[in-house]
């Protein structure tokens, strides 16, 4: 505090006043300080305020009476002088005042000074003192008393309003609740009033108490518009006329960022990079935006935080909402996040809000693309209907799998987790399966989470060859510049996908038995071969070095072999590369009623190593002795190694 600078928001006189002639008489007072406007007051000068507020006043007439605590407001107070004197300690200062004390249905006209002695205690300040001077009856003023109380008006109590149950004078602007306060003389209340935009009185109850001593209790309905926000002051009218009630301030709550916990850990593949997701997934921007994804298990129960700005926000005129306020987020076709007695401090924003899904995940895999939350808040705490306030709308995508995914996954990229439970709907591993096996299926060209292609061996405008052009794994290939994959690369991704859901697979090599290459359809073999005499490896073929395919021998003629469309791969009819030494492909427990062999690199299934040679492969490779490549046809076939059977 700077010398002669003070600072109070208001003063309430809480005296035990007889309703008789008032005399002078000594007595204590404790005094509440509440920082505040109230200007400059120092070596005499004069300054004024409108409202003190005083908290506990004995009074004696002749005799000592019980102290009671009444909050009476000070009227039109006038400072006259205010002398202080700083100390390491504190301030003492001489306050010499006059003004309307209403008390009962009456009303006093006091006068006088207070000694008081203030020490530093943070922002609060607590005044104790000797009262001297006069209090006297209407108009009088200075060492005496006489004539009779004239009415005043009704005397409202508690300077903090409870609203809601709450000791607060914070409304949330969009919701109704009950205001509440208790005084003397509302008997034949009529009205209460709301001054500025926005809250209006919608109702209004009036309860007589006898203890501790004879008063009413006031309850009043409100309804307060989006647009009610700042200041308001509230006032009653009676038999006795209108009175001040209180001072009401709008806040209006807006969402800040959202996190969702407790779920699965989940990374987002990028060109380049794999980043991993973090909260809060959900930030208030403009305009709006889905936040990042997040996934659960089926069956499980949603849970998260919810910080929200406040606006406006002006203490110490506005106090916090200790408890009691009800936020709910609605999600159609789902249930609400509900979090129950939530504070709302006064300030910028608040800490973070614990909240929980009314209502469990379906047990079987779902996305919701986006899942939308509408929030709202209801200040009286209770489920929200026409009560509540509006808030923003957030929405993130939410993955939901059949199973506790392997935890060797873990973080699980976008793209895995998209392939695993975007074709929603399955509430079995075997729906699992051929559900994620549709994606692939065809082959069905699949795509990244955020529509990047991948390729089987890319074969269009950017022809890509063998590694390290194309990759062999999983991140590699999901973050690929040219997102293109070696069989290894395709067979990796399903498997994860399925293994998210708790769908085990068995990832294996195909391989020849006299260990030839395997020329993958379709290949025309010219009429007339460079070695006729040879009974089976008959044509010859010239490839490139290293990469026996990419660059592309002009014409597609690979010496005896001209290369045609054939079995087409994943966004490449055909693949780059079509003479492999081996293949990887998946086997999957058989009962599951797809496969039990599936190649994802072309989208089909096998039933064994017959029907992979029968419908995928067109020739053999070998080097011979004399430099060159021979190749044949499959012939009879059984070149191809036996398929191991699902463990």
């Amino acid at each position: 505090m700077k010398s002669g600078v003070f600072s109070w928001a208001g003063l309430a006189l809480l005296a035990c006043l007889s309703a008789r002639p008032a005399q002078a008489y000594g007595g204590q007072v404790w005094i509440q300080l509440i920082p505040g406007p109230i200007g400059y007051a120092s070596g005499g000068a004069e300054t004024y305020m409108d409202q003190w507020e005083y908290y506990y006043y004995y009074w004696y007439f002749g005799a000592p009476v019980q102290p009671v605590v009444e909050g009476l407001w000070f009227q039109n107070g006038q400072l006259i002088d205010f002398v202080t004197n700083h100390t390491s300690e504190g301030l003492t200062a001489d306050v010499y005042f006059t003004g309307q004390v209403p008390f009962g249905c009456a009303s006093f006209q006091v006068s006088g000074r207070y000694t008081l002695s203030i020490p530093y205690f943070g922002d609060w300040m607590f005044g104790e003192g000797s009262l001297g001077g006069s209090v006297c009856a209407d108009g009088g003023g200075g060492g005496g008393g006489g004539g009779t109380c004239a009415d005043f008006g009704p005397s409202v109590q508690n300077y903090y309003t409870l609203i809601n149950g709450q000791q607060t004078n914070t409304v949330i602007t969009g919701t109704s609740g009950t205001i509440h306060f208790t005084g003397v003389c509302l008997d034949g209340l009529s009205a209460a009033q709301v001054d500025g935009t926005g809250i209006q009185i919608t109702g209004l109850t009036v309860s007589q108490v006898s203890t501790p001593y004879p008063h009413q209790e006031v309850n009043a309905s409100y309804q307060a518009a989006p647009s009610s926000t700042g200041m308001h002051q509230i006032t009653v009218t009676g038999t006795y006329g209108s009175s001040y009630a209180g001072l009401l301030f709008g806040t209006t709550l807006t969402v800040k960022q959202v996190s969702f916990t407790d779920g699965i850990a989940l990374t987002k593949d990028t060109v380049g990079a794999l980043v991993p997701i973090s909260n809060p997934v959900w930030h208030n921007t403009s305009p709006p935006e889905v936040g990042a994804p997040v996934a659960y298990v089926a069956g499980s129960t949603m849970k998260g935080t919810i910080v929200f700005s406040l606006s406006p926000v002006n203490p110490p005129y506005q106090t916090p909402i200790p408890g009691g306020v009800r936020i709910e987020g609605q999600v159609p076709n789902f249930g609400k996040f509900v979090a129950t007695g939530v504070a709302i401090p006064m300030a910028s924003e608040t800490p973070e809000i614990s909240f929980t899904a009314d209502t469990a995940l379906p047990s079987m895999t779902r996305f919701y693309h986006p899942m939308f939350v509408s929030w709202y808040a209801a200040a009286d705490g209770n489920p929200c209907s026409s009560q509540c306030a509006g808030i923003n709308s957030t929405s993130d995508d939410v993955y939901v799998t059949l199973s506790t995914p392997d935890p060797t996954l873990l973080p699980i990229p976008l793209t895995v987790m998209r392939l695993a439970v975007s074709n929603e709907g399955a509430s079995t591993p075997m729906g699992a399966l051929q559900n994620t096996w549709a994606l692939f299926s065809g082959p069905a060209n699949i795509n990244t989470w955020d529509n990047r292609r991948l390729y089987y061996y890319r074969n269009d405008d950017h022809v890509v060859g063998f590694y390290p052009a194309s990759a062999i794994d999983v991140p590699g290939l999901l973050t690929s510049s040219s997102g293109s994959g070696e069989c290894e690369a395709l067979s990796q991704l399903l498997q994860d996908a399925l293994a998210v859901n708790g769908i085990p697979s068995l990832y294996f090599q195909i391989n020849t038995v006299d260990g030839s290459q395997m020329l993958i359809k379709n290949w025309a073999f010219v009429p007339v071969s460079t070695y006729p005499s040879e009974p089976v490896w008959k044509w010859q073929m010239l490839v490139g070095f290293p990469d026996p395919m990419v660059p592309h021998i002009p014409l597609d003629l690979y010496g005896d072999l001209l290369s045609l469309t054939g079995v087409p791969g994943q966004n490449s009819n055909p693949p780059s590369e079509k003479l492999f030494g081996n293949h990887k492909i998946l086997a999957v427990n058989p009962t599951l009623g797809v496969g039990p062999y599936l190649d994802p690199s072309y989208g089909v299934t096998y039933t064994g190593s017959a029907m992979f040679e029968a419908n995928a492969v067109a020739g053999y490779v070998r080097f011979f002795d004399d430099g060159f490549f021979h190749a044949r046809q499959t012939g009879s076939g059984g070149n191809i190694g036996s398929f191991p059977a699902f463990p």
